[in-house]
């Protein structure tokens, strides 16, 4: 068993923004997804991740999407 999976949710959830981070960076798209907005993104997703994703698409490749820009 590995030894990641007695560790608690919110670990978990750095190690999936980690995953984010690495596909973007993947996909050439520079996006900053802190632990903080994972979470907030979890807690409240639909509002979250549509404010993120519309930053994004008026962003597209020129920059950061932070939680600022994607006020």
């Amino acid at each position: 068993m590995p030894q990641w999976k007695d560790q608690d949710r919110e670990s978990r959830a750095i190690r999936m923004v980690m995953r984010v981070i690495e596909t973007v960076r993947k996909d050439k798209v520079k996006r900053v997804i802190s632990s903080a907005m994972y979470r907030n993104a979890e807690r409240d997703r639909g509002k979250k991740i549509r404010r993120i994703n519309s930053a994004i698409k008026k962003r597209g490749d020129k920059g950061k999407v932070s939680l600022n820009t994607a006020g």
